[in-house]
């Protein structure tokens, strides 16, 4: 089918001009679709969405629909600016039928959402300002969501964030030495079990009770909040297609792993890697601006603990897939993934020796 022909199940007003394919993105097939209606052009995302990631297709459709609802709806009440339509993703429905998804005649899962006009997106930002309006917007993607109840979302990736289960898939990977990789990772091996009892610390306090399952987005890379591209503040957060329960610390971890980090997750040289102390600061300062209200004691305090977790998860699992064969992350050579762990354990450790200093960050915007 051609993407008119999937276009024109949407309830989508106009005629249908042309379209562009929107490269970036590891996941989904994208397209931008343009229309014209009563002489005016307006543009629309359209996206298969990758049923060997998501095996239920309906259930993450379930989910963006009901955060994006909520968020419209918090908005227009909240929000008296005129740009309420650019501050959250819009889902297009079907003709005839309040459902978000069309199926083709290949079994494949497509949806559609408007396109939010003058938006831009950063990859690896250097523009504090930038990086501080990236904190706004995922806290305050937070703090838009915080009343909203956090089981009633379907888990579309299971064991996301269950650290745990990760450490004992890893451990059986080792054991196993399929590919008789592991001889030569040996130390990189001892540090991520040497790490173990410290990154369950959550699943501990998520088994007593002691901090709370929340929205969360567990995707939070800069590339994933839209920007207005005259004024460069934060319009929406965008990729919503690993919203589930999970912590704040997760989401706040991993943003700050990915956008306060000196190098790119799979440089090689390891003396160059570090936390960008300046950047860490303005995404902090952004992101307890909006949410500080709303977070309780346990979770200010395991902010930090957050950044250090999610950076010894991903080591680990980069380690994992090495020894595995490289069969789940996309690899250009070789030992691709093996670069990318020990980038990440240099992370690591690196965040180890700052951690007193982080918490002191935290504390001063808390």
């Amino acid at each position: 089918m051609t993407v008119k022909n999937i276009c024109d199940n949407f309830s989508i007003k106009g005629d249908f001009i042309g379209y562009q394919t929107v490269s970036g993105g590891n996941i989904n097939q994208t397209y931008l679709a343009i229309y014209l209606y009563k002489g005016k052009m307006s543009s629309y995302i359209v996206q298969k969405i990758n049923k060997f990631v998501f095996k239920d297709p309906k259930s993450v459709m379930d989910n963006i629909v009901g955060v994006t609802s909520h968020i419209a709806k918090k908005l227009a009440y909240y929000d008296a600016s005129s740009e309420v339509d650019r501050k959250v993703l819009k889902c297009i429905m079907l003709k005839g039928v309040e459902s978000p998804l069309f199926i083709d005649d290949n079994g494949d899962f497509w949806r559609c959402y408007k396109y939010i006009d003058g938006s831009l997106t950063f990859d690896s930002p250097t523009n504090l300002n930038v990086i501080e309006q990236a904190g706004k917007a995922f806290g305050e993607f937070q703090e838009l969501l915080s009343d909203y109840d956090a089981a009633t979302l379907k888990i579309t990736i299971p064991e996301f964030h269950n650290t745990k289960k990760r450490f004992q898939d890893f451990e059986a990977t080792v054991d196993a030495n399929r590919f008789k990789r592991k001889n030569g990772v040996a130390k990189e091996i001892e540090f991520i079990k040497s790490r173990k009892d410290y990154a369950l610390l959550f699943s501990k306090l998520t088994e007593y009770n002691a901090i709370k399952l929340r929205v969360t987005h567990n995707d939070t890379k800069c590339n994933n909040v839209l920007f207005d591209k005259y004024s460069l503040k934060a319009l929406a957060v965008i990729d919503l297609d690993t919203v589930m329960p999970g912590l704040t610390a997760y989401d706040y971890g991993d943003a700050i792993r990915s956008i306060s980090s000196t190098t790119d997750e799979d440089d090689e040289r390891i003396n160059a890697i570090d936390i960008d102390q300046i950047k860490f600061e303005a995404f902090t300062k952004g992101f307890l601006t909006k949410v500080r209200g709303s977070l309780t004691k346990n979770e200010i305090e395991t902010l930090a603990d957050g950044i250090l977790i999610m950076t010894i998860e991903l080591a680990l699992r980069f380690l994992k897939d090495y020894l595995d064969g490289d069969i789940y992350f996309k690899t250009k050579y070789f030992d691709h993934n093996l670069i990318r762990a020990r980038n990440q354990i240099a992370l690591a450790k690196k965040i180890e020796e700052k951690l007193p200093l982080l918490k002191e960050v935290i504390n001063k915007y808390s």
